[in-house]
């Protein structure tokens, strides 16, 4: 026999496992699922309190018989969220239903379709709100009233409204609701903007920790996150990699390198 007519005499092996070949780990999203972050259902909009103020400047030093002040301090804010909606369409139609069966004579399928476009949508709507978070790649924030889902760009942009509160650094409105503000700091950043290139070191994480108001507004190490993309993680790894020790190996073999790091335990 040919070979032309053993390939047309011979029938597909059709190997029904599916291999995933497609995601990948956010740390940001890995961080909230490790944290058991609570979902909300029902409501009009989503409201938190927050404590947003100290009264350590009420203390009042007094001496005897000397009469005593009272006041009290606004201390509570109540920020709001909206509602975002967004959809994936899942569907399959009679033609691929019919050619996904395994024979003729069968209705057995070569693959679930159902459970399949279940379990890809909820991968990919995943995958979804990982670009989201991260303003899918642009440097334009959305609006408290807009469709678009929120991100990291419209909560850390300096004086936009977030969560229906107004942020003016010039007069100092609702500072506390700001992103970090560099002031004070000799590397090249300003309060208007943060998409300013600045050059990661690790002498500059900590100045952009312990110079500015972040390191006020922590009460443990253990609040702050660095979140960055793969090549600036390279860059920072080998400033790392550089300072390190490794000990000589006991066999052929050295182990070196690293996937996670803390900084200043952090």
């Amino acid at each position: 026999m040919s070979t032309a007519d053993l390939t047309k005499a011979t029938r597909e092996l059709f190997d029904r496992t599916l291999v995933n070949q497609v995601m990948y780990r956010t740390p940001i999203i890995e961080r909230l699922q490790r944290q058991n972050q609570i979902t909300f259902t029902g409501g009009l909009d989503l409201r938190k309190l927050v404590d947003t103020e100290t009264i350590d400047d009420t203390v009042q030093e007094y001496t005897v018989n000397e009469a005593l002040v009272d006041q009290k301090k606004t201390t509570l804010e109540k920020p709001v969220f909206k509602w975002k909606y967004n959809q994936m369409p899942l569907r399959y139609d009679a033609d691929e239903l019919t050619e996904n069966i395994l024979t003729s004579d069968s209705e057995i399928q070569l693959l679930d379709l159902a459970a399949h476009l279940v379990k890809t949508g909820q991968r990919d709507m995943r995958r979804y709100l990982e670009s989201v978070i991260f303003n899918k790649a642009t440097d334009t924030p959305a609006t408290d009233a807009g469709k678009s889902f929120q991100s990291l760009i419209s909560a850390l942009n300096h004086d936009t409204p977030y969560a229906t509160i107004s942020r003016t650094l010039s007069s100092s409105t609702n500072d506390w609701w700001q992103g970090a503000i560099s002031t004070d700091l000799t590397i090249n950043t300003t309060t208007s903007g943060q998409d300013t290139a600045t050059n990661l070191t690790i002498a500059n994480t900590r100045k952009w920790v312990a110079e500015t108001d972040v390191a006020h507004y922590m009460e443990t190490p253990q609040e702050l996150m660095y979140a960055m993309c793969p090549t600036l993680f390279n860059k920072l790894r080998a400033e790392t990699e550089s300072k390190l020790i490794y000990d000589a190996p006991s066999g052929d073999m050295v182990s070196q390198g690293f996937n996670k790091m803390k900084h200043n335990d952090k």
